[in-house]
């Protein structure tokens, strides 16, 4: 029996537990060695040639996921015209200038706005009476037209229909003409500051189709075009 006082059951035990604290050193290295990464490149393969797995963290997954919103800008408006449709192709109908002769030709019949009788009717051309000048244009896009023969404005009378008989541009002879981006243009007058187009009115008083300010804005009769004379 060794006793604990003696040097040489010292140096036993110093010797037993040196190789207990070596053994316990390897156990703990063989247990990390089995939960350690295999390699400390994602996705590349270790000593055994088996594909060790990628770690993903936070940040990975944030740079992988586009959480920035989707903006998508609202078409911006069209231009709105008051009643009259708006077209995409260009315009090419001619704009009336101060001064200069034209004839107002329907786009849908090709008859043109003349003065016979004393009345005002779409008829083929038919010289100076279907002649009309550009006599007046104010600051607020209004235009007036006087016939060449009589040398009256074109206007309106209390029935809306129209007509040619004053000899002054006042309400009821300004017309403003408004382009189509498709060609032609529409003419428009005022009822109690409400426009209107011009057009032919099919239920006039009189028992037949007469140029009037009317109400459609769907009518194809109301589309018109200026020829330069």
């Amino acid at each position: 029996m060794t006793t604990c006082g003696s040097s040489s059951g010292v140096k036993e035990v110093l010797s037993a537990l040196k190789v207990f604290d070596d053994y316990c050193a390897i156990g703990v290295e063989a247990g990390l060695a089995s939960i350690r990464p295999a390699t400390t490149s994602a996705g590349s393969p270790d000593s055994t040639g088996v594909m060790a797995p990628r770690t993903i963290s936070m940040m990975d997954s944030d740079a992988e996921t586009d959480y920035s919103p989707t903006f998508t800008p609202a078409s911006p408006p069209s231009s709105i015209g008051v009643g009259v449709p708006d077209d995409d192709a260009k315009s090419t109908s001619l704009t009336p200038r101060l001064g200069q002769t034209y004839m107002i030709r329907s786009v849908a019949s090709g008859a043109v706005i003349t003065l016979v009788g004393g009345d005002i009717v779409l008829a083929l051309p038919d010289g100076h009476a279907s002649h009309w000048v550009c006599a007046e244009a104010d600051s607020d896009g209004w235009l007036g037209f006087c016939n060449a023969v009589s040398g009256r404005f074109l206007g309106r009378d209390s029935s809306w229909s129209l007509s040619c008989y004053a000899t002054r541009f006042r309400g009821w002879e300004k017309f403003r003409v408004r382009e189509r981006p498709r060609g032609g243009c529409v003419l428009l007058m005022t009822s109690w500051r409400t426009l209107r187009p011009v057009g032919m009115n099919v239920e006039n008083g009189k028992g037949k189709s007469m140029l009037a300010m009317i109400e459609n804005w769907d009518a194809d009769e109301l589309i018109w075009e200026f020829v330069k004379v």
